[in-house]
């Protein structure tokens, strides 16, 4: 054994002396700001070594926390290391060893001490926090815990510097909970959240009215302390929960995501003032769900609240509960729903292929396809192992969906492998279940181990909303496959100069979806799957230190000194409006120290809780700088009916994003929106009635006409429109029927019975259709969806019903169990400039199919698709051009994007044949090939100038934006030109800001007649592009508010209002007089009255100056404020 061990010693002792390199520490800098501690620092630094192997770095060793590799080139490699530091100066080492023949127990150590040094001040003894407003303030809804929060400063610090979120913990007693940490502050460390939440439990949690909310440092200090008093007492006298319904029904069990993934809950509730109401699941952590009121008063309303399932199979128990400052109080018993999943799916064994290939360009040199059987799962992904994980293939129908049908068919997807993989190439599917195909094993020509070198990033500000990212990266040998920069990939088709081996790329984005980064992070991939990634706090791009610039944004306001919560001005016309009869218009003004005259800012009112992400679809309000009132103002409408409270809002402005919350944290009160509303309805359209039609049973031995009978109801808003996309199990295809009120058989907007109706042939097959999903919108802009995910479905009442589906059966279909097939398949082009203009880069398909049995559905048409390797494709459907003796032809044409497929290859296949049936039939790239079809479409990427868009102009501007492709890195071969259609032709034009994709003139003559633009790049002349300048109002531009300040009834017969109204002047000119008549008017005051009766401006204020306003008011006889009508306005 002795023996044994020499060896061992020995064979270490050679190993170490092969792997003797000297390691080098060429430059040490340090990642992090100084910061304040109390005990410890956690710092990195980016250190340079020069080694020609990969290390590891010992944990614990001179307070090493970790090391990574970052930017390697050569020997040379950046490691960020971590330190573990005590306060104070302290001079620091490291230990690593060398990866490469790394084995148990004996590494080769390498040691490095006093490499640097690692200041951490000492964090002062009399630091405070200070709270910017005296109130919590709370967050809740569906889904959402409920949270009460408070914006925090710190004091006696710098604020330069920063702290580890672990110097401070807050302390609440239980069941309260709390969490501390910094706010988005852009470039300073100022403001920081403390938020307090409540656990859940499932029996009764009394809570201590006087409970104190602190904030302690490692020591023990309290640094805050703030009483907590987010709850209030109980209503007086009690509140009552009534009529309470559960949907889907109690102890029921639902198929999860057919209809809905979540359980609505509906309860009225009398006298409901302070408490807190909400749905209480047996695993929930915290208190949360709360139902919200949507329709009647604040004395007397409808709840609504949701709980979320999950996709597995589940059995949940859940409670009503109210919340008051004396505690969480269980309300009646357990309601218990679970939820099942469809039936299951089922995979054969997977078939793949794979043979030589040389015409799908340079970088591909093998065809993949794989085929397997299965039903259908719109989960479903298959994933070939030469590309990456999240480049898997999702097919949608009918994508990917080979003979059969939906209820049993084939999978046939191909791919194409490049020449720099190697080692084992399989196929993956994943989805309700998983499987996987081996297909060969690769050896590759070529090797490429290097990653993607980034030489240079520059970040350009178009305008405080958009920048243009420009990057300088080659990779020799395999490529750039693309450059991720988080929120969108930047490609061969954004190159402006040079190829996938040695080029510039640029792009824009848009500044506000990096809030609040400093920088756009950038992560490189090549051909052979080579990765590289910049992080967002550190970004090096390369072993001579060169950074990732930040953001111009970022840099603007650290200059400015522009504080996201540093307000100097904040206030909304009206605080608090009625909007119990109609929408109000309101204004919100506000001035943020240093910010630029020319950010826009935008404004979301989330006035639909049961649409939780409104602000994603809906277009937001946008504001400007008002140069008469000094500030930045927003003109925005509440709809009517929004149910008493306050409402929430989003608010952007470049690059901070705002909430209610934030801001009222930040200003208080005058940040609060509040409406006033006697009889509220939130609440979406819903169905009451529904039937299927004839029956749910139906044979269908001749032509008949089935569909389903439904009543709609939206008893105090209306409904607007309702959309209905039916389908089956055999065919997803839908059947879409549209409605607004004019399609009520009976009834009206408020209550109507409408009928869904469709043909189905008795030459068809057995199957079940039902109404897959919907979407139901009522006037105010209120919607709910069928299936629904945290929306309100408006099918809650027969979410288990039987009368969701009709079962046909066809007694006289053609027994036909062959899928049709394709005869022929052709395009007009054999190869495509992907470069070319917008024109050039079409090519059209024309193809026939067939089929022996039930023949071509005419109502289905194939699509078309052209794909790269990646999952990237795009698609069009054609149109059936004539059916004669069996055979359908059809054409469609596609517009490749610009530069889709530029250094690339394009697989071309064709999906969704369909026959009478409903047998399906599609053909991959590999198919097509065995064919003798046309299989892929080569690609060229030429460099000439295309122009895609122009900024809009007015025609008193003379600024203008062109937005094109290939301008070229090199201003001086770039012209500008413009043809104003004067009879001068086209004139040279000089350009203020230049790039690839993107040039700024500063120099376009006032027009008020559209001209033309073009550009020249090395003497190749651009597409022209026709702009046509906005006229600017000279004429009169005012605004017209009414406010209705009471109600009553004469008499208890006559009905009566007063009101006030505003009229503002928007516009650049005096308002030198305006008149109008109004009918039913009983008193008028702040006018004056000639015959007619006319009212006009008064002799002590007969004008209007731009951006002031009169106010005078009436009373009139009605429920409603009066129509102006005859109105005259003179601005001359």
């Amino acid at each position: 054994m002795k023996y044994l061990n020499i060896l061992i010693l020995f064979f270490v002792f050679l190993i170490g002396f092969a792997l003797s390199d000297e390691l080098k520490i060429i430059k040490v800098e340090r990642v992090d700001e100084i910061e304040y501690a109390s005990i410890e620092c956690s710092i990195r630094f980016n250190v340079l070594i020069d080694y020609p192997r990969p290390l590891v770095f010992s944990s614990g060793f001179g307070g090493v926390v970790s090391g990574d590799a970052k930017v390697q080139n050569g020997s040379l490699t950046i490691y960020q290391i971590r330190h573990t530091v005590p306060v104070g100066n302290n001079s620091i080492s490291f230990q690593a060893f060398d990866y490469t023949n790394y084995q148990y127990p004996y590494p080769v150590y390498i040691n490095k001490t006093n490499y640097a040094i690692a200041q951490c001040d000492q964090l002062p003894s009399n630091v405070k926090f200070v709270s910017k407003q005296d109130k919590w303030h709370s967050f809740s809804g569906f889904g959402i815990p409920f949270n009460w929060v408070k914006l925090l400063n710190p004091i006696n610090l710098n604020m330069d510097k920063g702290f580890s979120n672990y110097e401070f913990v807050c302390q609440v007693p239980e069941p309260y909970g709390c969490y501390f940490y910094p706010a988005p502050n852009g470039y300073q460390k100022r403001n920081y959240w403390l938020i307090v939440f409540i656990q859940a439990s499932n029996t009764f949690i009394p809570f201590n009215p006087a409970t104190n909310v602190l904030i302690k440092s490692k020591q023990g200090t309290v640094v805050f302390n703030s009483t907590f008093d987010g709850l209030k007492d109980p209503t007086n006298p009690p509140m009552q929960l009534l009529n309470f319904e559960s949907f889907p029904p109690i102890n029921s069990v639902f198929n999860f995501g057919e209809m809905t993934n979540h359980a609505t809950f509906q309860t009225q509730i009398i006298n409901n003032k302070n408490t807190l109401t909400s749905i209480s699941r047996e695993d929930d952590d915290m208190i949360q769900n709360q139902l919200i009121p949507l329709v009647g008063s604040t004395s007397n309303a409808t709840f609504i609240g949701m709980a979320q399932f999950s996709s597995a199979p589940q059995n949940i128990k859940m409670h009503l509960q109210i919340i008051d400052n004396q505690g969480a109080k269980r309300i009646g018993g357990d309601i218990t729903i679970g939820t099942k999943l469809k039936d299951a799916h089922f995979d054969s064994e997977m078939k793949t292929s794979i043979v030589n290939e040389t015409n799908l360009g340079p970088r591909y040199i093998y065809h993949t396809n794989v085929k397997f059987d299965t039903s259908y799962d719109p989960t479903m992904t298959v994933t070939f192992s030469d590309q990456f994980s999240f480049e898997s293939v999702p097919p949608s129908f009918p994508y990917g969906i080979s003979k059969g049908t939906l209820r049993n068919y084939s999978v046939s997807i191909s791919s194409a492998t490049g020449g720099f993989y190697s080692g084992g190439l399989s196929c993956s599917r994943y989805g309700d279940h998983s499987n996987s195909g081996y297909i060969a094993n690769i050896i590759p020509n070529d090797t490429d181990s290097n990653q993607v070198v980034i030489s240079k990033i520059e970040l350009f500000n178009l305008s405080f909303d958009k920048v243009l990212i420009r990057i300088k990266a080659n990779d020799d040998i395999s490529g750039i496959k693309y450059l991720d920069v988080l929120r969108f990939k930047i490609q061969s088709s954004d190159l402006v100069w040079g190829n996938p081996m040695n080029g510039v790329y640029e792009a824009i984005a848009s500044v506000i979806e990096y809030y609040p980064f400093k920088t756009i992070p950038v992560f490189s991939y090549d051909y052979r799957g080579n990765y590289q990634g910049i992080d967002l706090d550190n970004a090096i791009i390369d072993t001579n230190f060169n950074k990732a610039p930040n953001l111009p944004t970022f840099d603007y306001n650290k200059d400015k000194k522009v504080d996201p919560f540093n307000f100097t001005s904040f206030s909304f016309k009206y605080n608090d409006v009625d909007v119990s009869n109609q929408p109000f218009n309101n204004t919100l003004c506000f001035g943020l120290s240093g910010a630029d005259k020319s950010m826009v800012p935008q404004f979301f009112l989330l006035y639909s809780p049961t649409n939780v992400k409104a602000h994603e679809t809906d277009k937001p309000f946008i504001g400007a700088w008002d140069p008469l009132k000094n500030q930045f103002c927003i003109d925005f409408i509440i709809p009517a009916r929004i149910f008493s409270g306050e409402i929430n809002y989003i608010m952007f402005f470049s690059p901070f994003i705002y909430d209610r919350g934030f801001i009222v944290n930040s200003v208080g009160s005058a940040a609060q929106l509040r409406v006033i509303s006697n009889y509220a309805d939130q609440l979406p359209p819903i169905i009451t009635e529904l039937s299927a039609y004839p029956s749910i049973n139906v044979s269908i031995d001749s032509q008949k006409t089935i569909g389903w009978d439904l009543r709609i109801e939206d008893l105090t808003n209306g409904l607007l429109s309702a959309e209905f996309n039916i389908t089956s199990e055999y065919d997803l295809n839908p059947i879409t029927i549209k409605l607004t009120p004019n399609n009520a058989v009976s009834g009206n907007d408020k209550s109507g019975v409408y009928q869904l109706r469709f043909p189905v042939s008795p030459n068809c097959r057995s199957q079940s259709f039902k109404i897959s999903s919907a979407r139901l919108t009522d006037t105010q802009g209120h919607f709910g969806i069928t299936p629904s995910t945290y929306n309100f479905n408006p099918f809650i009442k027969f979410l288990l019903s039987n009368q969701l589906s009709i079962n046909i059966t066809c007694p006289n279909g053609n027994n036909d169990n062959e899928s049709p097939v394709l005869n022929s398949f052709k395009s007009s082009l054999v190869s495509i400039d992907v470069g070319e203009f917008k024109e050039n880069r079409v090519v059209v398909f024309n193809f026939s199919t067939s089929d022996s049995g039930s023949g071509i559905s005419a109502r289905h048409n194939p699509l078309v698709y052209l794909s790269k390797p990646t999952s990237d494709r795009i698609s069009c459907q054609s149109k059936l051009l004539s059916y004669t003796n069996g055979l359908a032809n059809y054409s469609c044409s596609i517009e490749l994007p610009y530069g889709f497929g530029a250094h690339d290859a394009l697989l071309v296949s064709i999906y969704g044949i369909v026959d009478n049936q409903l047998n399906m039939n599609g053909y991959s790239s590999f198919d097509l090939k065995s064919l003798g079809f046309q299989y892929y479409l080569p690609t060229s990427f030429s460099d000439k100038p295309v122009l895609e868009s122009t900024s809009s102009i007015t025609n008193q501007a003379s600024t203008l934006t062109v937005y094109g492709h290939k301008f070229g890195i090199d201003s001086s071969k770039i012209i500008l030109q413009v043809n104003y259609n004067n009879g001068q032709g086209w004139k040279n034009t000089s350009v203020s800001f230049y790039a690839g994709i993107v040039l700024i003139t500063d120099n376009i003559t006032p027009s008020s007649t559209p001209f033309y633009v073009r550009v020249i790049v090395n003497n190749v002349i651009s597409n022209q592009i026709l702009v046509t300048p906005t006229l600017v109002p000279t004429q009169c531009n005012y605004q017209v508010d009414q406010t209705i300040i009471s109600k009553w009834i004469n008499s208890e017969v006559y009905h009566y209002l007063q009101a006030s109204i505003t009229i503002k002047n928007n516009g650049i000119k005096p308002i030198k007089a305006f008149s109008f008549m109004m009918g039913n008017i009983d008193q008028i005051w702040g006018v004056t009255i000639t015959s007619g009766p006319t009212y006009s401006l008064p002799s002590w204020n007969p004008t209007i100056n731009p951006g002031n306003e009169y106010t005078f008011g009436y009373i009139l006889k009605g429920t409603d404020v009066g129509q102006l009508t005859n109105v005259m306005v003179d601005c001359s």
